[in-house]
């Protein structure tokens, strides 16, 4: 009933779609990219037909799926696990646009996945015989998965979470038939293996979250992006003097990661007494958003609390605010108005807020945790399952309200052990996560007929 269910809301919003991508922006850009990407998938698969042909060029087809940016990182982390371990042609497609730039290295080829539609798959996938299918969190396509079952390719879903409240679980009579073609379920924990048991009769068993790999990863390769490169080493190398003019010890630095105007609404109030007291120390502030208007925003509420700050690099929309110059400039907050430095601020940096919690919900708590950090946010984490267990642990900090924010953020000034004791806490338990993705390729995937790994003198295949 579920997939019937399914299929004909489908098959009667289709029709609307398609009039509405002709006014809509956002439908519209939405369905050229699904048109641009079955053309594309059309043309690699046919060369790709052509190529296994030939003698030599018959590795398995793997594709890997993810919804949106958070799970890419998860993807990710599972190809290069499979290209460590098999000569593979690997596949990976995306559903949201936000994910507007497709990685280029590990996978064979990117696209835009096609809408779910009843008659799509048999003409897309004629031409390529794809042997392992992995989608993760919670996200699957019953039709897709129907087909490719029936082709004898296997289907996985990889660190699968759902939340306890997922529209999943109280409505099983519907989404239980979606779940049914899949081959087995790797969950994150116990907590979401017992989830899925209530969805799904095959396998489910705990492989965690390979989310975890590619941050540890994405750490060890960042570079410094070559335009911001010499203005960020400057701002660490400026030599720090006291009001007397003598040179004092270096000053700390608290991050203000994916700021919004909620976030600015609590924050700057605590943030002007928190510089009064605490003379030691800078501001960096990442707003969520770069453009223009969003830092006159951000600017106009410093002001507000007379609190004036610098820009990084220069913003013609904002010719006002004056560019940071290392050593010379006085104010203690300098906007970070780029890209690619965050990850760089957090590792010099002695604790951070990080946004989206108090009007939506958290952005992304690992990386900071990764680099043995203390983070504060607001109360909105649910829907983070790493915000969540970082709290647990007490690595990561709710501060619901003004007077919570400015007891939270003057203790961890304050108390230099205790900050360092709770980043250790949240290094630790990133840390202990790592290696999923290798978990999960030798429950599901290392004694697969269907993978062309060879096997080693215990009679795996590697």
């Amino acid at each position: 009933m579920g997939l019937f269910l399914y299929n004909t809301a489908l098959i009667l919003l289709y029709p609307l779609y398609r009039l509405l991508a002709l006014f809509h922006p956002g439908l519209k850009d939405f369905r050229k990219s699904r048109k641009e990407g079955w053309r594309q998938f059309r043309r690699f698969a046919s060369t790709e037909a052509k190529m296994r042909k030939l003698p030599g060029h018959n590795a398995p087809v793997v594709w890997l799926h993810a919804a949106s940016q958070g799970e890419l990182d998860q993807a990710m982390a599972l190809a290069r696990e499979i290209r460590s371990r098999q000569k593979t042609t690997i596949l990976l497609s995306v559903f949201s646009r936000s994910v507007k730039k497709f990685p280029t290295d590990t996978v064979d080829f990117c696209f835009y996945l096609p809408l779910d539609l009843p008659w799509t798959w048999k003409r897309f996938l004629k031409n390529l015989p794809v042997s392992v299918f992995i989608t993760s969190t919670w996200d699957v396509f019953p039709n897709l998965l129907r087909h490719l079952r029936r082709s004898g390719c296997k289907c996985y879903l990889a660190s699968g979470a759902l939340p306890e409240n997922s529209s999943r679980l109280k409505n099983k009579w519907f989404f239980a038939p979606h779940y049914a073609p899949l081959t087995a379920i790797g969950a994150v924990d116990d907590v979401n293996q017992a989830r899925f048991k209530k969805l799904f009769a095959g396998p489910v068993e705990i492989t965690g979250d390979t989310r975890f790999d590619t941050i540890f990863y994405k750490l060890q390769q960042a570079k410094l992006p070559d335009e911001h490169a010499s203005g960020f080493r400057a701002l660490l190398k400026a030599p720090v003097k006291s009001s007397s003019g003598k040179k004092r010890k270096k000053e700390k630095i608290l991050i203000l990661a994916s700021t919004y105007n909620a976030c600015d609404e609590m924050l700057f109030p605590v943030l002007s007494e928190w510089l009064d007291r605490f003379h030691g120390w800078k501001v960096w502030i990442f707003p969520h958003h770069i453009h223009s208007q969003r830092i006159s925003e951000l600017a106009y509420n410093l002001e507000k609390q007379e609190l004036a700050a610098d820009l990084f690099v220069e913003d013609p929309g904002n010719p006002g605010l004056q560019v940071h110059r290392p050593g010379k400039s006085e104010n203690r907050i300098l906007i970070m108005n780029c890209l690619g430095l965050l990850a760089h601020a957090y590792s010099v940096a002695q604790f951070c807020y990080i946004g989206g919690a108090y009007h939506h919900r958290v952005h992304n708590t690992a990386e900071a945790a990764a680099l043995g950090i203390p983070i504060i946010t607001g109360p909105r984490i649910e829907a983070s399952p790493i915000a969540v267990d970082l709290r647990q642990a007490g690595a990561l900090f709710v501060a619901p309200s003004e007077k919570l924010l400015k007891e939270v953020m003057f203790r961890i000034t304050d108390e230099s052990m205790f900050r360092k004791r709770q980043g250790k806490i949240g290094k630790k338990l990133l840390t202990d996560r790592k290696g999923a993705s290798a978990l999960f390729f030798d429950r599901f995937l290392n004694d697969s007929p269907d993978t062309n790994g060879k096997p080693d003198k215990t009679g795996r295949k590697t």
